[in-house]
This record gives structure tokens, C-alpha cells and sequence, in this order.
């Protein structure tokens, strides 16, 4: 099945993509000049000259020592053997991507040389690709590509691969643009004889590719196309490339202005042609380089190659002479170190920690400490007396806050807690066990003491709410809720409380106070029946006016069908002036007829009301607009609508709503142009919008604006308008039971705008 044609051709690898950068290690910190003057003065005297000079004598002698013997016996002997090892190294990473091209080039011929695969591209069978083109191949033969391309051009079969995920992908888009161009050298439907293998720079990274002739498995023409097996050189392959040579292996992409320093200062001798370049990285590591070409013969990526300088074969024999120097030369520097230092500071300052001790034992800010001499170490000691002086001082300053904020706290009848996370211990002040009637001595400073008082049904609630604290969820913690009492009464009470963290934010420590609320929340529950009776009285005022309302069409009804009959049986006999009397009588009836029923529709927004359900504002303006089409036709106007949205409303108030608005547009218009309309909405914060109908109409002094949402509000003449003042209260009251509000804004002669704003999701409701 194929042949085994395979040459290497380290100088055309290439690799790039996703790699490996080294993670850059963290600078030490500086020591500022200024600050290294404040602590070292130009003139150095007493105890810290005696330090300097016994150091510095000693590490001169130590460093003179260790530095002689690792020049003559480690580092000239060792630095051309260390090069010369990563070079060979360097040789050998040549040497296994080579290889690896190969072995890709001869699995790809092995499928391209294969009966099944030459019969597949002439016929595209199913079986072929149920059979061979599973997902246990791509893993198999760890490919990420797999391309079948017939004589045409044209894609017999074509699929990506996720290795990690093991799922499939699309194509490298990149790759499709390299075999589709014109003349693509990945195309060979001529020769039979040779393949193109190397390296291809892509997006995503580099690619292993390699690509084949599909012929008969005796090789025989003709050509049927191209086979095309590509393998991305990722990190995984990288690190399995890294242990197999036994080298750290670092990819960097050519001209990438993220490489290190090391790797862009040896470019310029590798496109010289020069295989390799060894460099020192740091004093335990020598790095090597090889420059890669992929199959264009352009740069594409430079490898570098760590290894260990420490090469124990050859430090052994040298390791006994640098060992035994060292030894001798440390021996010396820490003995004459230890008498320096224990002569000139140690005793001294154990002293001065004897005594530092003894101040802190006794807890005593009144005692000073005495140290005899005239250096460093004295006047630390006058400094120490100089802070203990000012600690005193802020000691008593503490004593009188303390005292101060007893008052303040104790002023406003507040009581106070204090919870130690680590121990559990809770601390409860006089006045928090007084504000539930116990002593100060009648409740231990357990936390059960405090959750066993507090109510049964909101005992969990409580618990949840320190713990969503605690935890960070909430930047405090405040609940109202009910507390025992000592006489087995219940308190209302308000408790705050802040949780203190440490650095990680683990909290260790929760403090907070108390206050009772109770009187607070008995005014509240008598507010709140208070305002259950005025809705009461409101209701049976609402059905009032409907039943009132209601009573009234019966005698209106027979003063209409009446008045009928006077106009049909008795016109002529009733005179001028009696048929002018009629037609005020049947026209001051149909006006009535008219407030009756704007009356009941008023009253009838909440009595009759429907539920919630989700309403299509868009569809339902769109219908009302189709309504009032012949009347904006008389008057040549127009009505531009926005996109809206789907709220939850009652629909037939919806309707009522816009209906009218856009007829008060169409009512208060200007004769002299034509009328526009606009409908638009607006989606605001907190799962609310905004919807406005603006027309180009007379408009109103905005004086009046709060005046015209209330019922039999005019401001025009009945003969100038019609209707009876009640349509825009209908409106006020329908967005009021949606829970929004309305408001208007205009300018007389330059038309008004009404902006209802109303909630996009609420409860259901069946009232």
C-alpha cells in the first residue's frame, strides 16, 4: 500500500501558532535613593560602621575565594563542553521534526496509494467514509485535517479535528484559501512520483502537512487528485516532541514582537544560514537555535532549545576541590562574622530585648528603656521611649472616644453586638439584653442565645441573610423582624450588622446593633389598614357610579325614543321655535347618553377589569390605527409607528388606552396641515418601558398638564370640541392599575406628546 518515500529537509521546517512563551519572572523591588539615604547617613559612625566593616571584610575574602576557584576549575572547563552539547542538540530537534514530516508523508501515501480511496473519489460512496473516516481515525493517527481533493479542484472530502475535545471542526479557513489559489502548489495532478510535505503557517497554528497523488495501489495514472493529511505542531505535540528528546523546547514565531530578547538578537546569524547558534540564558541554563523555513522556503519560526549547564558527569571530578574551597572559605567568613557580631551588636541588643520584653510583660507605657552608648542601638532605644510616650498618650485618647461613643450609642437607645467568627463567642451589650427586658447578667455570650429568641417563621430567614453576608453576597447585613421578649412578648427590632475580613477576604469578625421598632411598626399596620378601608371606600364609590350611571339610560332611553316621536308624528304642527326646542331636547339627550357612558367605562376600569396576559402592543396599535383609517384619510394625516413591545396588560384597556390617545390627536389637530402622528417606544432600566404618541395638533399650556388628567377637566368649549373631559382620566386610571404612570408635555401650536410608562412583566391578577 505506497511506497516509503521520505527525505529530510530540516532546512524548510516552519513552525508557528500557539506557543510556548516562558512566563517573565518578577523584578525585585527597588530601593529607592532617598530612602536607602534615610536609612545609611553619609557619615557612618558608632555600630552600624563596625557592621558594615566586619561584613564587608568577611564577603570580600568569601567572594574573592569562591570566585577564583569557579573560574579556574568550573566555568572555563565546562562552557565549551556545554555548547557544544546544545548544539548536538539542537542537530537532534532538526532531526525529529524531520522525522515527523516523514512519518505524516508516509501515512498520507498510504492512503492515497489505496484502491478504496482512488474508487472513493470517483464515486463519493458513504461506506468509504463510515468505515475509514471516523473519529477514531483523526485520534488514531492524531491528525487534525483530513482533506480529499478530486482532478477538478473540487472537495471530495473535507474535515477538521479538535484532538483535545475530541469533537470535529471546520477547516482551517487560512488552508482553504492556500488550496483554492490559483496554481496552488498543494495540488499535484501530474506527477506520480513525488508528494509536498513540510510545514504551513496558519491562523491557528502550525501545521505538519503533507500532500499526496491519489493512485491505484500499483501507482498507476491517472491522477484522480490530491490527498491532503495536516497535524497541528501544538503545545501538546510540543511537550511530547520536549519529552521524547528529553529538552525544554520553546517555539517563537518569526519577526513576533513578543520574542525574547535572546531569540530576536540570534535571528540575523540564523538567515545566514547558520544551523545553530548556542547562548548563555542564565548561569544554569545554555539555549541553542534552529531557524525554520516552512514548504515556501520563507522564515517562519525560530526553535530554542534549554538545557542544564550543570553537567554532573563532568563537575564531579572538579566538585571535590570547589567543595572543600567553599567549605574553608565559609567556615572562615562565619566565624569571623559570629565574634563581630556577637561582640559588637548581639549582646547589645539582647539587652535591649530583655528589656522591650519587660515593658511588654507588665503592659506598663509608663516605663522607658535604657540603653547605654552613643550608636544605632542607643537611639533605637530613645525612639522606643519617644513611641511608648506617644502611645500613652493615644491610649488615653482612646479611653475618651470610647467613652464618647458609649454616649452616643447609649443616646440612641441602640444595642450593640459583637461576634467573634473564630470562637463563636458573641459579645451583647447592657442596653441589647435590656431592649428585651433581661439584665446584663441574664444571657451568655452564646450566638444561640440570640437566634433561639428570635420568631420561629423567621428564625431561617435571619440565618440565611448572615450567611448570604458572610459569604460576600450582600454588602451588609439589616433585617426587621420579631424577638422574645421576657415576658414572652414579641418585639419588633432592627438589626444591622458588617462582617470584617482579613486579607483574603475571609471574614473572622461581625459587629451591629439593635434598635426596637415596635412602636415604628404598629403605626405601619395601622397605616396599612387605614389605607385597606380607602380602598374599600373606593371600590363602593366605583360601583356606585356604575350602578348610578347605569339607572340613569332607562328615562334617558324614553326621553330619546319620545323625543323620536315628536320629530316623526308631530314635526309640522309644533311650529319653528317647537322643533328648535326638540332638536336642543334630542341633541342635550344624546350628550348625556354619551357622559353616561364615558362615566361607566371610567368607573369600569377596575370593577370589570380583565387579567393580565401577554399583549402584542404592535399588533394591537396597528388594529387600532385600521379603525380610524378613513377619518386620518379626511384629514390627509399619517400615523408613523415604532417598534413596540410585548407587555403583560389587560387588552381591551390597552386598546382603550391608545385608542384615546390617537383619537384626542385626531380631535385637537390644526386645520391648516395635514395631521402627523407618532408612535415609539423605548425599553428602560429595571424591566420597564416608555411608550410616546406625539402629533403636530394645537397642543396646551403645560400649566394645565396635571389639570387634563382629571375627570370633566376641559380646556376648549363644547362648541369648539366635543366630548366630556372624562377620556384622558380613563386613561390616567387604566395606566394607574398597571402599575405606571402618564404624564404630557406640549407647547401650544406645536403639538403635544403623551408618554405612558408601564412595567414589560408583572403578576397576574384576576380582578
Amino acid at each position: 500500500m505506497g511506497n516509503s518515500r521520505c527525505q529530510s529537509s530540516a532546512g524548510h521546517l516552519s513552525v508557528t501558532g500557539t506557543f510556548d512563551r516562558p512566563v517573565s519572572g518578577i523584578e525585585p523591588q527597588k530601593v529607592s535613593p532617598k530612602l536607602m539615604s534615610a536609612i545609611i547617613p553619609k557619615q557612618m559612625s558608632g555600630l552600624r560602621c563596625k557592621v558594615v566593616s566586619a561584613i564587608g571584610i568577611a564577603f570580600l575574602v568569601l567572594f574573592v575565594g569562591q570566585f577564583t576557584a569557579a573560574r579556574i576549575i568550573l566555568l572555563n572547563s565546562y562552557a565549551k563542553f556545554n555548547r557544544e552539547r546544545a548544539i548536538l542538540n539542537a542537530k537532534q530537534v532538526q532531526n525529529v521534526l524531520s522525522h515527523e514530516i516523514c512519518q505524516l508523508d508516509l501515512m498520507a501515501g498510504d492512503w492515497a496509494e489505496w484502491d478504496d480511496t482512488y474508487q472513493f473519489v470517483k464515486d463519493g460512496n458513504a461506506a468509504y467514509i463510515a468505515s475509514n473516516l471516523v473519529n477514531r481515525t483523526f485520534t488514531n493517527l492524531k491528525l487534525n485535517v483530513f482533506l480529499i481533493v478530486d482532478q477538478s479542484g473540487q472537495i471530495v472530502f473535507g474535515q477538521g479535528f479538535d484532538l483535545q475535545s475530541q469533537k470535529r471542526r471546520a477547516l482551517p479557513a487560512d488552508l482553504m484559501a492556500l488550496i483554492f489559489q490559483d496554481r496552488s502548489p498543494l495540488l499535484r495532478h501530474s506527477r506520480t512520483d513525488g508528494s509536498i510535505k513540510g510545514f504551513v503557517l496558519l491562523q491557528e497554528g502550525l501545521m505538519l502537512l503533507s500532500a499526496r497523488s491519489i493512485l491505484t495501489s500499483q501507482e498507476q495514472e491517472p491522477v484522480r487528485g490530491t490527498l491532503i493529511m495536516g497535524r497541528f505542531l501544538d503545545r501538546a505535540e510540543i511537550e511530547r516532541l520536549a519529552e521524547i528528546m528529553q529538552v525544554k523546547l520553546s517555539l517563537y514565531r518569526d519577526r513576533d514582537p513578543q520574542q525574547p530578547a535572546d531569540v530576536q538578537s540570534v535571528r540575523s546569524q540564523l538567515l545566514k544560514n547558520a544551523p545553530v547558534a548556542a547562548k548563555n540564558l542564565t548561569n544554569n541554563a545554555i539555549a541553542s537555535y534552529v531557524l525554520l523555513r516552512d514548504i515556501f522556503a520563507r522564515p517562519a519560526s525560530i526553535v530554542r532549545i534549554e538545557i542544564d549547564r550543570n553537567t554532573h558527569v563532568h563537575a564531579e571530578s572538579s566538585f571535590l576541590y570547589y567543595f572543600w574551597t567553599t567549605l574553608v572559605i565559609g567556615l572562615v567568613f562565619c566565624g569571623l562574622s559570629w565574634l563581630l557580631l556577637e561582640r559588637l551588636i548581639l549582646s547589645r541588643l539582647g539587652q535591649l530585648t530583655h528589656l522591650i520584653d519587660r515593658i511588654g510583660a507588665t503592659g506598663n507605657l509608663s516605663a522607658r528603656v535604657l540603653l547605654a552608648g552613643n550608636d544605632e542601638l542607643s537611639q533605637l532605644a530613645s525612639a522606643l521611649n519617644s513611641t511608648l510616650e506617644q502611645l500613652q498618650q493615644s491610649q488615653i485618647a482612646l479611653k475618651e472616644s470610647e467613652e464618647r461613643y458609649f454616649l452616643v450609642v447609649e443616646g440612641a437607645n441602640h444595642g450593640m453586638w459583637d461576634w467573634d467568627l473564630l470562637t463563636d463567642q458573641i459579645y451583647f451589650s447592657p442596653r441589647w439584653k435590656a431592649i428585651l427586658g433581661y439584665e446584663d447578667n441574664e444571657i451568655d455570650p452564646d450566638p444561640n442565645e440570640w437566634f433561639e429568641r428570635v420568631h420561629p417563621q423567621e428564625r431561617e430567614s435571619i440565618e440565611w441573610g448572615i450567611e448570604i453576608h458572610l459569604n460576600g453576597q450582600t454588602p451588609y447585613f439589616q433585617y426587621e423582624y420579631r424577638m422574645r421578649h421576657k415576658d414572652g412578648s414579641y418585639r419588633w427590632v432592627l438589626c444591622r450588622g458588617l462582617a470584617v475580613r482579613d486579607e483574603q477576604g475571609k471574614p473572622y469578625r461581625m459587629a451591629g446593633s439593635l434598635s426596637d421598632i415596635t412602636e415604628r411598626k404598629l403605626a405601619e399596620r395601622a397605616l396599612a389598614q387605614q389605607a385597606v378601608e380607602l380602598a374599600r371606600s373606593n371600590a363602593e364609590l366605583e360601583q356606585f357610579a356604575y350602578i348610578a350611571s347605569h339607572d340613569l339610560q332607562e328615562p334617558l332611553r324614553k326621553i330619546e325614543a319620545f323625543g323620536d316621536r315628536l320629530q316623526a308624528n308631530y314635526t309640522d304642527q309644533l311650529g319653528d321655535r317647537g322643533r328648535d326646542y326638540l332638536e336642543r331636547i334630542r341633541k342635550s339627550a344624546q350628550r348625556l347618553r354619551i357622559l353616561i357612558q364615558d362615566l361607566l367605562t371610567f368607573s369600569c376600569v377596575t370593577t370589570t377589569a380583565q387579567p393580565f396576559v401577554s399583549v402584542d402592543l404592535n399588533k394591537l396599535i396597528a388594529e387600532i390605527v385600521s379603525d380610524f383609517e378613513v377619518q386620518i384619510q379626511q384629514t390627509r394625516g399619517r400615523i408613523e409607528i415604532g417598534e413596540l413591545f410585548t407587555i403583560d396588560a389587560d387588552p381591551l384597556q390597552m386598546r382603550q388606552l391608545f385608542q384615546n390617545l390617537l383619537s384626542n390627536a385626531l380631535k385637537f389637530r390644526r386645520q391648516e396641515e395635514p395631521l402627523i402622528v407618532r408612535v415609539f417606544g423605548e425599553r428602560l432600566t429595571g424591566d420597564r418601558c416608555r411608550i410616546s404618541v406625539s402629533d403636530n395638533g394645537i397642543g396646551f399650556d403645560e400649566k394645565y398638564r396635571d389639570r387634563i388628567f382629571q375627570v370633566f377637566q376641559r380646556l376648549h368649549g363644547r362648541n369648539e370640541y366635543e366630548g366630556t373631559g372624562i377620556g384622558l382620566a380613563i386613561c390616567a386610571k387604566i395606566v394607574a392599575r398597571h402599575r405606571g404612570f402618564i404624564e404630557a408635555k406640549s407647547t401650544p401650536g406645536q403639538g403635544a406628546t403623551f408618554i405612558v410608562t408601564l412595567p414589560i412583566r408583572q403578576a397576574r391578577e384576576a380582578d
